[in-house]
């Protein structure tokens, strides 16, 4: 099942079915705990970034570099590319590369770059949309070219922006050069999905933006029973009784 866009009033234009590739870190259920440079929060973001493309029809693709440590921090140095399933039949591409400094950015954005030239021939005639996740590795100028090239869109959804020097993190040239990179590719998208306005303000001025507020599971919102307030109540009242009572804190 796919969705369509209607064609403008008056235009003969053919009704095109939109499909999506989206491009980032995403893993298999269950093998998070095999690699220890993923995180936990954006995998569980992409998950549920697919569950809802997915839940609206639309055809969507995984493309995806394996969340590792750079060698020798890994022991591995190359990864091969290898394609399968992920949940409810999607297809899912895991890019190869070669696990070392500058040539793991460089190596993932020639295998990125191909896997969307391959996905984008597969969807010949189909309005295609390039989701990146993030716009650092696989680069999101892989993204740029090939919608340049294959007539698709590219978008990117901008959760981080790593300032080096910022929050203890690498001032390194090549730290520096890559966000400079980066920040670049994002005045080039289609359009961005920023976690904040200042964002879309500072670094994409004149691309659309869709904000994405921030938000919780619905079952963690649900009110607590009657005795498990009464005990919050009680803890509160009273400094010298220990609180057991559990309590959810959004940040």
């Amino acid at each position: 099942m796919s969705v369509s866009r209607a064609p403008l009033a008056g235009s003969a234009a053919r009704v095109q079915p939109l499909v999506v590739a989206l491009v980032g870190s995403i893993l298999p259920d269950g093998a998070l705990a095999n690699y220890h440079a993923a995180s936990p929060p954006g995998n569980r973001f992409q998950h549920g970034l697919l569950n809802a493309l997915l839940a609206h029809g639309i055809d969507t693709s995984v493309i995806s570099l394996r969340p590792v440590a750079s060698y020798p921090r890994s022991r591995r140095l190359f990864f091969r590319g290898a394609d399968g399933a992920l949940g409810e039949g999607v297809p899912y591409r895991q890019i190869g590369f070669i696990n070392a400094g500058p040539l793991k950015t460089l190596t993932a954005a020639f295998t990125s770059f191909f896997a969307i030239w391959r996905w984008a021939r597969q969807h010949r005639g189909e309005g295609r949309v390039m989701l990146f996740y993030n716009a650092y590795n696989p680069s999101a100028w892989v993204g740029i070219v090939a919608a340049w090239l294959t007539r698709s869109k590219v978008i990117t959804i901008v959760a981080d922006v790593r300032v080096p020097g910022s929050g203890g993190g690498d001032a390194s040239f090549l730290r520096r050069m890559e966000y400079q990179i980066t920040v670049a590719s994002l005045r080039h998208m289609g359009a961005i999905v920023p976690v904040t306005r200042r964002i879309a303000a500072d670094f994409a001025a004149d691309v659309p933006f869709l904000l994405l507020d921030g938000g919780v599971p619905d079952d963690m919102l649900a009110p607590l029973p009657a005795p498990a307030l009464q005990k919050a109540y009680e803890s509160a009242t009273d400094p010298g009784k220990p609180d057991s009572n559990p309590f959810v804190i959004l940040y």
